[in-house]
């Protein structure tokens, strides 16, 4: 603000009606900050944005648009100076210091904003050329569908800044040339979105594109966010499906018998501290398990398991050896010859599988003596 706006300030300013833009409200000092960040070289369209909403809440909007132009003399212009200097405060509070310097403080806050615009925005074609390309070259992978919209709709929107929809000012046009320029946009807008969304969206991308009319992109938004859910859904149905089927068959498995207090039961001898299939009774004492007659009666059976499987074995090896006879030799005959040949005591080859199987078994004793 210049001296000569400074004397034209006295103490006895007009009051102006609150719905004037000329207004200044008490609490409107100029180092208001009206922005969540500070303006810097990558996000003017964003910052433009978030203050243009925040002056228009102000009433103020028209200071920097020009549509409240300085009057010429009169209360108006000391109100309108007054209003200018709050409005070019706020103006630089919100921008980064490195850009703050550079400004003229003489400026008007329609000089400033004009100025930010033409450095940032119109006429810049690197930053168009690289805008262009994020857009054309932004993909989901793997992101949600609302995320990568949001990714989206924030590069649209800067694109919007440096390439504005036209506009009628003449207030004469017939041919809908902004409702055509919007839908120009709509269009590319909901291209860049199917092109972006992965292959897995491939069937809801076919039936946009074979819609008619073209559908919008919020439409197509919802369309792709809907088959997004669906497919979670069905995810995270499918794990708990299968623990329910699981827990099915183990609720089908017999369960073993315990004692009210926990503890194993034997449904065999009815006595606590193990299963039936564990039960001594029915699988034999272990050795030297403190159970004498236990030990005894077990020894017993398995000497006796051995001694028959032995005695079944040495059956076997003589039929066998009986059924393999030379022809034209009696049975006496045979066994001089085998007394001659020394094979008394040697396994021949007919024995096969009944002299292999022969001998000891498994926890069978090595010993014919007796415990008793």
């Amino acid at each position: 603000m210049s001296t000569g706006d400074n004397a034209l300030i006295s103490s006895s300013a007009p009051a102006f009606d609150g719905a004037s833009p000329l207004h200044l409200h008490p609490s409107d000092h100029p180092n208001l900050m009206f922005v969540s960040e500070v303006l810097t070289d990558l996000n003017y369209s964003e910052w433009a944005a978030e203050m243009t909403n925040s002056l228009l809440a102000k009433n103020k909007l028209g200071l920097v648009t020009g549509t409240v132009p300085r009057p010429a003399s009169g209360p108006e212009l000391e109100a309108w100076v007054r209003c200018n200097a709050a409005v070019v405060g706020w103006l630089r509070t919100g921008m980064s210091r490195d850009i703050r310097s550079s400004l003229s403080a003489s400026l008007t806050a329609q000089q400033i904003w004009d100025e930010l615009k033409e450095r940032f925005s119109t006429g810049n074609l690197p930053r168009r050329y690289k805008l262009r390309r994020d857009i054309t070259n932004l993909r989901q992978d793997r992101l949600s569908v609302a995320t990568f919209y949001s990714k989206l709709k924030r590069l649209w929107d800067d694109w919007l800044t440096l390439d504005p929809p036209a506009r009628c000012t003449c207030g004469k046009c017939e041919c809908n040339v902004e409702q055509r320029t919007r839908s120009s946009h709509e269009d590319m807008r909901l291209l860049d979105f199917l092109i972006g969304l992965d292959e897995s969206f491939s069937v809801v991308r076919t039936q946009l594109l074979s819609m008619k009319p073209t559908p919008s992109l919020g439409a197509a938004y919802q369309m792709a966010a809907n088959d997004e859910q669906q497919r979670n859904l069905s995810q995270d149905t499918r794990p708990s499906m299968d623990a329910a089927a699981f827990q099915g068959k183990s609720d089908n498995l017999p369960s073993e018998p315990r004692t009210p207090e926990g503890r194993p039961w034997c449904t065999h001898c009815e006595k606590p501290g193990h299963f039936k299939a564990t039960c001594y009774e029915l699988i034999g004492y272990p050795q030297r398990s403190g159970n004498s007659q236990g030990t005894k009666s077990g020894d017993k059976s398995r000497r006796r398991h051995g001694k028959q499987s032995r005695s079944e074995a040495k059956a076997a090896a003589v039929e066998s050896d009986d059924s393999s006879a030379v022809p034209g030799l009696s049975a006496a005959q045979l066994a001089q010859l085998r007394a001659f040949l020394g094979m008394d005591s040697k396994v021949t080859p007919s024995a096969g599988m009944a002299v292999n199987m022969s001998g000891l078994g498994y926890k069978e004793d090595d010993w014919h003596g007796d415990l008793e």
